[in-house]
């Protein structure tokens, strides 16, 4: 019963010394915001995006960023990535959607006859039996 008791006060003094590190964390960050807020009003307002809560980029079919590439063969297409996938959208086409394969660095997605892989706006676009062309996104 004792131990109960001294596990008890222990969690409720930790539980203070966390609430005091917040408060110091949020009064120093505040200048940090008002930078931002001051940075962020030269943007073009439709062009600020709030970053993603963890479980708002964990839903299935949320589109988190979107590329628009173009290649040396003159074919440009929309890529629209997914957490675990990317739609490519070609205008005019159905859209194609490609599985993340797991990589080193950069990224990787393919389907049974499709590939995207690349870093950074470098890509590297390839049609089953068809030599990789190189593109890059705007």
């Amino acid at each position: 019963m004792r131990y109960l008791i001294a596990v008890m006060i222990l969690a409720v003094m930790i539980t203070g010394c966390k609430k005091s590190e917040d408060t110091q964390t949020a009064s120093s960050s505040a200048p940090a915001a008002q930078i931002s807020a001051e940075k962020a009003a030269d943007i073009p307002q439709n062009s600020v995006k709030a970053p993603l809560t963890p479980q708002q980029a964990a839903t299935p079919g949320r589109i988190l960023t979107q590329s628009v590439f173009t290649c040396e063969d003159k074919t440009s297409f929309t890529a629209q990535f997914k957490r675990n996938e990317v739609n490519i959208l070609f205008p005019k086409f159905r859209p194609l959607v490609l599985q993340q394969q797991i990589t080193a660095s950069g990224f990787n997605y393919k389907s049974p006859q499709y590939s995207l892989r690349g870093t950074g706006k470098s890509a590297l676009w390839q049609v089953a039996g068809k030599k990789p062309v190189s593109c890059v996104a705007k």
